[in-house]
């Protein structure tokens, strides 16, 4: 493979990208914050007796319209833009450096030698779908080491974004600003604090992007060159399996704000006893049936009754804080 040529830097993030992120991370935040906070376990409205259109007798919670006026009614019009700020910045040095990134690994591993080799092996009848997976595998290593070094960059306002909407349990005000945020961050959790639910949060990224990558590679080899229907393929099959991939994301969202590196906080008496690490705050969620908590927002049910107290304890326990709803 040559590359002699020295890569000239030059900023690919451009301002269409930049208003692009901004717009739907703004159109976005409120509904985010919602989610945020169901994710945390943060039930502020009773849940209300319904009927599903199965006719079995749930207790529904309220969705995330109604969630949204709550807040808005606490806290007033920009109450529902709490950690805005914060979720801006993480978005567009998340988007600086993936974009960049991705352009430099693209300079450093170009394609043209596989693409040349393809059209010989294509001549010789051999297999050009063994070579179309290398090449897939070749970009999927590339956005993989794209997404993760853009995600260590701006994971910590991701971080701050989390407890900033956390702030609306406990009416704290830590993190109302970026030097308070950055210290109270530092003094419970240290440098590892910035970083708590990374894991899962990058695992869950990565599975998406490599499982749903080659379903979509299988899916296109047995379908004639439509590009409507492989675009339909890609587009349900990209939302299928981050459906079943959500609980990565509550998870990761779940250890923002637990333990004591989230002990300045009340919300994390809602996220449960502190977790010894990811893979036991995932076991836990599965034992109490609410790993796919936060997963929808308009139609949600309740199987268990919130009990936990809305001041801070770090002594509540949540398996005392829920009781199972008989009907």
């Amino acid at each position: 493979m040559s590359n002699s040529k020295t890569y000239q830097f030059e900023n690919q993030f451009t301002l269409e990208n930049c208003v692009g992120r901004v717009v739907i991370a703004v159109v976005g935040h409120p509904f985010d914050f919602v989610k945020t906070l169901i994710q945390l376990g943060y039930e502020p409205l009773p849940p209300y007796p319904t009927t599903t259109i199965f006719g079995r007798h749930r207790l529904a919670l309220p969705g995330v319209f109604r969630y949204i006026g709550h807040i808005r009614r606490t806290d007033g019009l920009c109450g529902i833009y709490r950690g805005i700020g914060y979720k801006l910045t993480s978005v567009l040095v998340n988007g600086f450096i993936y974009v960049n990134l991705s352009e430099y690994l693209k300079h450093l591993y170009p394609e043209e030698e596989s693409l040349n080799e393809d059209k010989k092996d294509e001549d010789k009848q051999s297999t050009p779908d063994l070579q179309k997976y290398v090449k897939l595998c070749q970009y999927l290593s590339r956005e993989t080491a794209s997404r993760f070094v853009a995600l260590l960059a701006s994971y910590p306002f991701q971080v701050m974004t989390v407890r900033v909407c956390a702030q609306f349990v406990g009416r704290e005000t830590h993190y109302d600003t970026l030097f308070g945020a950055i210290k109270d961050i530092y003094r419970t959790g240290g440098v590892s604090g910035f970083y708590a639910g990374f894991m899962p949060r990058f695992l869950g990224d990565v599975l998406v992007l490599w499982i749903g990558s080659n379903i979509i590679f299988v899916a296109n080899s047995w379908i004639d060159g439509d590009s409507t229907t492989k675009n339909y393929v890609s587009a349900s099959v990209n939302f299928i399996v981050s459906s079943l991939l959500y609980p990565f994301q509550l998870v990761s969202t779940v250890m923002s704000c637990n333990g004591q590196s989230a002990r300045s906080l009340a919300a994390s008496a809602y996220t449960g006893h502190p977790y010894a690490n990811w893979v036991d705050c995932w076991r836990h969620l599965s034992q109490l049936g609410e790993i796919k908590r936060g997963s929808s927002l308009l139609w949600r049910y309740q199987s268990t009754v919130l009990t936990a107290p809305l001041i801070h304890s770090t002594a509540v326990d949540r398996e005392t804080r829920y009781r199972p709803k008989e009907w």
